[in-house]
């Protein structure tokens, strides 16, 4: 989960570590524009 809360790119630090080196796309919990 990031700052805004917007994001989740998984369960714990490591699985969302593991997303953004890996280049994967977050799964967005919002669909407010930003």
């Amino acid at each position: 989960l990031d700052h805004t809360g917007d994001w989740y790119l998984g369960p714990g630090i490591d699985q969302a570590l593991t997303a953004l080196v890996s280049g994967l796309t977050p799964v967005r919990l919002t669909t407010a524009a930003v």
